[in-house]
């Protein structure tokens, strides 16, 4: 994670959060917080579903990633909220997987990256 220039952060909704998996990950940061601060140019990205069709169910969890972000000074390079997810069809049958490859491709341009092959095939 110390030499990675960007950080994604996926995760379904679990009761209004992250899952504790990630939380856990995210708890452990703290151990290696300094020399994460001192890394203003790092990005991060957050992507979470959640089951339920309604968008005020992410509301803790981009608070939480806002504070995350503001604490280690790091840069928000996108976010992508699906709602209504409960099988992997619903993103796949939905425009919500397209707007992920797009993102990717602009952050493989932003970071200078060339080998795109995973986001175009």
């Amino acid at each position: 994670m110390l030499e990675a220039d960007l950080v994604a952060f996926v995760t379904p909704l679990y009761f209004f959060d992250m899952t504790s998996q990630l939380k856990k990950v995210l708890d452990r940061f703290y151990m290696v917080s300094p020399q994460l601060r001192e890394m203003p140019s790092k990005q991060a990205v957050m992507l979470a579903t959640c089951g339920i069709p309604r968008d005020w169910p992410f509301n803790t969890l981009k608070l939480h990633y806002q504070a995350l972000l503001r604490y280690l000074k790091w840069k928000d390079a996108g976010q992508i909220y699906v709602s209504g997810v409960v099988n992997r069809e619903d993103i796949t049958a939905s425009a919500w997987g397209e707007q992920a490859r797009q993102l990717g491709l602009s952050l493989s341009d932003s970071l200078g990256h060339k080998n795109t092959s995973l986001l175009t095939d």
